[in-house]
């Protein structure tokens, strides 16, 4: 692979100077960016990160590549991890609507009691329990596994 340089610097021994051994990334100028993505297109040595509405920079960010990588797949994992809890929370509390719903018809209990009752029943996750009243959490328990197996496999905690 030829070398590749930068105004007559090469780009890997001006990444090295920017970076040095400890930072992921440095903000640097917009012509230095413009510049960098000219000579390293295929992004083999570093990224640059654009500064928008989403990511709050207001200039360009110099990553060393591997930074980046890992950077971006930690967040992908991150991210992918807060949907399936934000799915899980989202169908529990359905099911607690309906469990409280069951109970009152049930029972003839007031609804301030069946929603604790309810609440205790969804976060323990009392199958027994719930199927004694016609409600079906097994889902629940399907997500949770399914959870904890990401969770497992990408060295979450």
């Amino acid at each position: 692979m030829p070398t590749k340089t930068l105004d007559g610097i090469v780009l890997s021994d001006y990444i090295q100077t920017a970076l040095g051994n400890v930072a992921n990334r440095v903000s640097i100028q917009r012509y230095i960016a413009d510049k960098i993505i000219a000579v390293d297109t295929n992004e083999e040595l570093c990224h640059i990160e654009w500064p928008n509405a989403e990511n709050g920079l207001t200039s360009p960010h110099l990553w060393r590549i591997e930074d980046w990588r890992t950077s971006y797949t930690r967040h992908t994992r991150k991210k992918e991890l807060e949907m399936r809890s934000r799915a899980i929370e989202v169908r529990a509390s359905e099911l607690r609507v309906k469990f409280v719903r069951a109970l009152m018809l049930k029972t003839g209990t007031e609804e301030s009691a069946c929603q604790e009752l309810a609440a205790v029943f969804i976060k323990s996750r009392n199958i027994d329990g719930a199927k004694f009243f016609g409600i079906d959490i097994t889902e629940l328990l399907t997500a949770d596994d399914e959870l904890a197996s990401f969770k497992s496999i990408n060295n979450i905690k």
